[in-house]
């Protein structure tokens, strides 16, 4: 396995100027960069690990799809906050990361020093992001919101950039005519809701998922379609890896593909399938049903997610539209993230791998998850 990594907390060492950290995402990594048949580490920065929303990670390690690509073993390890991730990437003794695309965007900027990092495969299609507010609120639009409390999960989270720039746009500022309170998620999150603490919640999907499903009727507000279209996540490796490890990247990509496709075909093989390699998430036989139906509906909030394509396009997965980048931008621009909208983007990301991870016949695939018990 060669030199060992080890977690530290989160900011240390990360050696590149930062608005936000990335809390939240999650990263993929493999030390010497990997060949076929190499040990993976698939590691986060959340020490609680990765939930119901990945299961079609899980699907695709229990049904062999990484093996299928050379890929024989994923070792999970959680890190204490992406920032001790990122220069190990850069620093290739991590091979796959998988975050959003703020941190690499900023390194960018004229006078910064530009992370050599590229994006090879969209995964989370659109945002996670979502403002909700109670079903009987008089709050309608995002404008309405102007004086109001609106609950995120922390000031430091990666989504409050573009949160900012949202309300910017509706005519609101942070701090001045709108404020951003953190309040955690789950339990503490709710309750703020609940007792109107806050007047809204900017959660991801899978939150507000559980919010109604504890009885809490919430409505959406409309946001515009350039932050509901922001890709959410990506995967990220070493800009010299796209030439170097070009087969492990791809074999990576396609396993994940045919991951997703599965899950989707069967959702309820694909939350056993978590289940089985996180035996803490096993629901006691009296909640079994219970159980089962949140997080089969938390996990298909997030599908929106992972499928979102353009209607009546074909499902290239990993591919990212034309804009995606320039729109991500313009947004972070817009917030003040970014001091400029001219960044430099050809080697930021590519669609290179999108034929070979789509290199399956998926219809098959789903008629086969289909039969699954």
């Amino acid at each position: 396995m060669g030199k060992k990594l080890v977690p530290r907390p989160a900011g240390k060492g990360m050696g590149y100027p930062m608005k936000v950290f990335l809390l939240g995402f999650f990263f993929f990594a493999v030390t010497h960069g990997a060949t076929a048949g190499e040990k993976f580490i698939f590691s986060t920065p959340n020490p609680g690990g990765l939930n119901v929303a990945w299961a079609n990670y899980y699907l695709a390690l229990d049904r062999g799809y990484f093996k299928a690509e050379g890929i024989d073993e994923i070792e999970l390890m959680h890190f204490n906050g992406t920032a001790t991730l990122l220069p190990q990437i850069v620093n290739k003794k991590i091979l796959i990361g998988a975050p959003n695309a703020d941190i690499p965007l900023i390194s960018q900027q004229p006078g910064r020093d530009p992370m050599p990092l590229t994006f090879f495969y969209n995964f989370m299609r659109s945002s996670v992001w979502e403002m909700v507010v109670p079903a009987e609120s008089p709050i309608r639009r995002l404008e309405d919101l102007k004086g109001k409390k609106i609950g995120v999960g922390a000031l430091t989270w990666a989504s409050v950039p573009t949160t900012r720039a949202l309300l910017h746009e509706a005519g609101l500022e942070d701090g001045k005519t709108v404020t951003l309170v953190g309040v955690g998620i789950g339990g503490p999150a709710f309750k703020a809701f609940r007792e109107g603490q806050v007047d809204a919640l900017n959660l991801y999907d899978g939150q507000h998922v559980l919010l109604e499903m504890s009885g809490v009727k919430i409505r959406h507000l409309p946001q515009p379609e350039k932050y509901t279209n922001l890709f959410s996540t990506g995967f990220i490796t070493h800009s010299d890896n796209i030439e170097a490890k070009a087969k492990v990247l791809e074999g990576f990509g396609r396993a994940m593909s045919k991951g997703t496709v599965a899950c989707f075909a069967n959702p309820e093989a694909c939350v056993k399938a978590y289940y089985k390699h996180n035996p803490q998430a096993v629901p006691k036989p009296e909640k079994e049903k219970e159980t089962l139906a949140r997080d089969m509906a938390v996990l298909e909030a997030r599908g929106k997610r992972y499928l979102s394509f353009p209607k009546g396009a074909e499902q290239k997965f990993g591919w990212y539209p034309d804009g995606a980048f320039e729109n991500f931008v313009n947004v972070l621009h817009a917030e003040g993230t970014l001091n400029t909208n001219k960044i430099p983007l050809e080697k930021l990301y590519t669609n290179r791998f999108v034929p070979g991870v789509n290199q399956f016949d998926k219809e098959a695939l789903r008629k086969e998850a289909r039969s699954w018990k």
